[in-house]
């Protein structure tokens, strides 16, 4: 008989994407708001990263996201 080892527990979020709707920014059924590949989303200046897009919610795949927009960020700038 297989017996499981290990327990991993998704309690699930609630997106508070409220202020970026306010703005305009395009969302997903869900609530998550909608970024490219560089974390930008259809409102020029307007970045989002973690629980409040879609993908992993977990703080690794956030803390992936905050370096890509980051580098984006700058990037943007000096354009």
């Amino acid at each position: 008989m297989l017996r499981p080892s290990h327990l991993y527990v998704a309690l699930g979020c609630r997106q508070r994407s409220g202020l970026a709707a306010g703005l305009g920014a395009a969302l997903y059924d869900g609530g998550c708001i909608v970024v490219d590949a560089h974390q930008r989303t259809n409102i020029p200046g307007l970045y989002a990263i973690g629980d409040v897009v879609v993908g992993l919610d977990q703080i690794a795949a956030a803390v992936g996201h905050a370096a890509i927009a980051a580098t984006v960020v700058r990037n943007d700038l000096l354009s």
